[in-house]
């Protein structure tokens, strides 16, 4: 008997504490409706405040809603020019774990159209602002975006509402991969777009001279090969 009433007693605690938290992911949802009309910079702010609120409750961390409102949140920040993000690497890791998350654990699917619809106005300005970084030659900051923005593609795909991979938007994550320095990921990436036939000559040339330079003699002349057979010389 004892048993019972302490495990009736638990049930009580967890259905308080998730009313708790359905509360305050209520007053976080109502707080966005009105940044939304408002586009008030402070309230962008406040908004912060408030996920951080809702997800100190540990069972927001496995609640699709709460991973789907924070990534809504992400977005505008991201979206609004004015919002000052602190630390890029930072918020590019969360934005890829918010949308992640909101799309795994909606196992019903009840809202992946209105993530995904989120989601690609989130991976369009990744790409827009990867692509400023990379005109003011910033390619580490630029490459972090283009990442991001290829990762949030790749979400699209696994989750299917797209049949096919952005492949402009990993040309670009490519490029700036290499002018990066970063060779590992500029090869996975082009090496990407060689497997999916991509119709840009100069992806086979990128992937050539970083076989080359890294001395994969082999599969560089795989790659020729394979340029020769797609892009035939006139």
């Amino acid at each position: 008997m004892k048993e019972i009433f302490t495990f009736i007693i638990l049930l009580l605690i967890g259905y308080q504490a998730f009313g708790q938290s359905k509360t305050l992911m209520d007053k976080t949802q109502k707080a966005l409706n009105v940044y939304r009309i408002e586009n008030d910079l402070d309230k962008l702010a406040e908004l912060n405040d408030l996920i951080v609120e809702v997800f100190k409750d540990e069972n927001a961390s496995e609640n699709a809603e709460a991973h789907y409102l924070k990534a809504q949140i992400l977005t505008e920040q991201l979206l609004n020019d004015e919002y000052e993000i602190e630390d890029y690497r930072y918020f590019l890791e969360d934005i890829r774990i918010a949308y992640d998350k909101a799309l795994l654990k909606d196992v019903r699917r009840s809202n992946r159209y209105f993530v995904l619809e989120k989601l690609y106005s989130a991976k369009a300005k990744l790409g827009e602002k990867g692509a400023k970084f990379y005109e003011a030659a910033d390619y580490n900051t630029a490459l972090g975006f283009y990442d991001s923005a290829t990762y949030l593609n790749q979400l699209e795909i696994d989750y299917p509402r797209m049949i096919r991979p952005d492949t402009s938007t990993i040309y670009s994550n490519a490029v700036v991969a290499h002018l990066a320095k970063n060779s590992d990921r500029a090869i996975e990436l082009f090496q990407k777009l060689v497997d999916m036939e991509y119709d840009r000559a100069d992806a086979y040339d990128y992937l050539i001279r970083l076989y080359e330079a890294e001395s994969y003699d082999v599969k560089a002349k795989k790659i020729r090969i394979l340029k020769n057979m797609r892009f035939p010389e006139e």
